[in-house]
């Protein structure tokens, strides 16, 4: 805000300047001055807080114009986050629909949300990225590193090594270790062709105590140690894909996989998950083996590993047999979508009891799957015989079909 007042000492400023006045060069106001700046109640409240605002100024600029006037011009600490919300609002929404969406437009919205972190303090904890998309095909390490320091406040990070000349470094684990601590707030890594290191794994469980989704794509190779390193953050999606042959997943690794109890999305692609799923389904019937006896009740003690599983998503296993998705029910109790690509080992009879014995499930898609396809499981299906879409009205469909002796 700005305030003038009139003075003849351009030297002197005064601190209350709540009001428009002339300064007297005599020794005192004669008794009819001292009526007209009689200061009421009311006068004195609305100066203190005019006082109060005027210390919660950042800096003043006080600027003497020759004829006498002084101009204080205040620069307030902040404005109204509520005010701040709709500016970032207004620079940084993207439209949903981002096809079509002119290429400068997005370059000035990057501009813009640059020019606000020079702003003040506010602006720069506000505007400065949270998401960083790196389709790289020329970023290397040490660019990389240099980046890191200007973006503590990172929450999403995916970084895609596409190199379609093959002539430049690519981001690697010598770099992506030292993220972490410079990003502790990731809450979402997303990593295409790494070859991921232990210290950089480390690092992650070490620092990033608020990661929840964790995906890693066309991975070289996989310690089996990567997922214990991983026990601290609170994973709620994971995604993991193997690029070499395909191998089971060890035991140790299903094992690790049921400690982030909180898991609520499971993909796994190129790994066998008939590993997985027996594992856990022969963990279970150990326990189920074992009882707890009171003096009322005998209660059976089931460890279901993860209890908010909502969406299972394998791709390319051939040794998942109709065993393995008799066992998925009793497990994943909470299931409500599943997603089988290139599993040659199940049978359209294997579905259709699957279907009826997983109650809650909402929606089934199976593609590529060598023993069926789609007649075999719904009749009369118009679409691509090798996809099988199935929602929530087929579904109970099929339960139906299956409940009066009617099905397949």
């Amino acid at each position: 805000m700005t305030k003038t007042k009139k003075s003849k000492y351009h030297g002197h400023l005064d601190q209350q300047s709540s009001s428009t006045y002339s300064s007297k060069q005599n020794n005192g106001y004669s008794s009819t001055d001292k009526q007209k700046e009689l200061v009421t109640s009311n006068d004195t409240k609305r100066r203190k807080c005019s006082d109060n605002e005027i210390l919660q100024c950042e800096q003043s600029t006080n600027q003497v114009n020759p004829e006498g006037t002084v101009i204080d011009t205040h620069h307030p600490r902040q404005i109204p986050n509520e005010i701040l919300a709709h500016i970032m609002e207004n620079i940084a929404e993207i439209p949903p629909n981002r096809i079509g969406l002119d290429d400068y437009r997005l370059v000035f919205q990057q501009r813009d949300l640059h020019a606000c972190t020079l702003v003040n303090k506010q602006f720069y904890l506000v505007a400065n990225p949270v998401r960083l998309d790196l389709n790289n095909a020329s970023c290397i390490d040490s660019e990389l590193l240099l980046l890191t320091k200007h973006i503590r406040r990172l929450e999403t990070l995916s970084i895609e090594n596409v190199d379609f000349t093959y002539t430049t470094s690519r981001i690697t684990s010598t770099s992506l270790q030292h993220l972490p601590p410079d990003c502790s707030q990731l809450t979402s890594i997303k990593l295409l062709d790494f070859h991921l290191s232990e210290a950089t794994v480390c690092a992650i469980g070490q620092h990033c105590h608020q990661l929840t989704e964790f995906t890693l794509c066309s991975i070289p190779d996989l310690n089996d140690d990567m997922l214990s390193a991983l026990s601290s953050c609170p994973l709620k999606s994971l995604s993991l894909s193997f690029n070499r042959n395909r191998r089971p997943l060890s035991e140790k690794m299903v094992m690790d996989m049921t400690r982030f109890r909180d898991l609520t999305h499971l993909s796994l692609s190129f790994f066998e998950p008939s590993g997985l799923i027996m594992t856990l389904a022969n963990n279970i019937e150990r326990n189920n083996g074992s009882t707890t006896t009171t003096t009322t009740t005998t209660t059976t003690t089931t460890m279901v590993p993860w209890p908010h599983l909502k969406t299972l998503s394998l791709n390319q296993g051939t040794t998942l047999r109709d065993a393995c998705l008799d066992a998925i029910p009793p497990i994943l109790r909470d299931l409500r979508q599943l997603f089988f690509e290139s599993i040659d080992g199940i049978s359209a009879r294997g579905v259709l009891r699957f279907i009826q014995n997983c109650h809650g499930l909402e929606f089934a898609e199976f593609r590529s799957c060598a023993q069926f396809v789609a007649s075999d499981v719904v009749a009369n299906q118009i679409y691509d015989p090798h996809i099988l879409h199935l929602n929530k009205r087929l579904l109970a469909k099929i339960r139906h079909a299956q409940g009066t002796g009617n099905g397949h």
